[in-house]
């Protein structure tokens, strides 16, 4: 089940959570990211498996997007 976190209105970025359970061994929770994509009219997604803040299954985020952290 995922829960929702929060939604950047001006992107339409949604941000949900995975409940707190394991894999490969370690305890955590997955973090997903998806906004809708009218060039693609599909759904860009990407998800990150928290303690380890590795960003995965990356669909229609550019590198920049995934990698930068905004400042300030």
């Amino acid at each position: 089940m995922r829960y929702p976190l929060f939604t950047y209105i001006k992107t339409g970025l949604e941000v949900t959570m995975s409940e707190p359970h394991e894999e490969k061994g370690k305890f955590g929770v997955r973090v997903y990211f998806e906004r809708w994509n009218d060039e693609h009219d599909s759904f860009d997604s990407m998800d990150m498996w928290i303690p380890d803040g590795k960003m995965e299954h990356i669909v229609g985020f550019s590198s920049v997007e995934v990698f930068d952290t905004p400042h300030g």
